[in-house]
């Protein structure tokens, strides 16, 4: 069964409540975010499960609220790795509902503690990023991204807080371009809206080729596709 948003957003009207800091990941909080993702949208998708963002200092806070509102906690997960991720189980709607904690770690680990405020998605330029850092994106994620493309970009974007990141890390830049190049390729077959999903992909990609980089990715870079330059998750990210 499908995640609900209304859910995922009663949720986070809770956490909000007792003033935990959190925010949606994956595909729930692009529709929140963009309406071409809306059920009526171009990018329309459904999701699966629900993923929130929260600070350490505010987990245990978050793992306990979870739990009063009738999820399952995963204790022998949690115990092993609560200090960055915890698993939840939601069994009326047989769905997960992951929490990230600090970090967003997949293929490359994205620093989330800045980007989750009281807001009911983490910051969006981070939120393309969870989508940017995946090296065998799918078509949900290319979907997400192209969402966030056409509806945010580049004046709902903040993207200096990402340009930093790609600039002195050549492993990220390396994902995040060449998924950037998967979502041209893919919403430019797809009519008026992927092509303009497609130049934004485009001129993003653009932009991060031009920027200065550190010496970490120079020397990174000279070392190039010969050394892996991204982990390998143990299992598909949800959302």
């Amino acid at each position: 069964m499908a995640a609900d948003r209304s859910l995922g957003l009663t949720i986070l009207d809770t956490l909000h409540g007792i003033g935990a800091p959190a925010g949606l990941l994956g595909g729930m909080a692009v529709s929140v975010l963009c309406p071409s993702a809306a059920p009526e949208g171009p990018f329309a998708r459904e999701y699966k499960d629900i993923d929130l963002a929260t600070r350490g200092t505010h987990s245990a806070q978050v793992a306990k609220c979870l739990e009063g509102l009738g999820f399952t906690p995963d204790a022998h997960f949690n115990a092993l790795h609560g200090q960055e991720r915890l698993y939840f189980w939601h069994e009326p709607g047989q769905f997960q509902l992951d929490v990230f904690v600090d970090q967003f770690r997949l293929c490359h680990t994205l620093p989330l503690e800045r980007a989750i405020s009281l807001e009911a998605t983490i910051d969006p330029a981070m939120l393309l990023m969870t989508k940017l850092q995946i090296v065998q994106a799918n078509e949900k994620d290319l979907v997400d991204a192209a969402a966030i493309l056409h509806d945010l970009y580049p004046a709902g974007l903040r993207l200096e807080t990402v340009d930093r990141l790609v600039a002195d890390d050549w492993g990220l830049w390396r994902t995040a371009t060449g998924t950037l190049a998967k979502v041209e390729a893919w919403a430019g077959e797809r009519g008026e809206p992927g092509r303009r999903a497609a130049a934004a992909a485009r001129d993003l990609a653009a932009r991060w080729q031009a920027l200065p980089k550190s010496m970490r990715w120079k020397l990174r870079a000279r070392v190039g596709e010969r050394v892996r330059w991204y982990e390998e998750p143990e299992e598909e990210a949800h959302g």
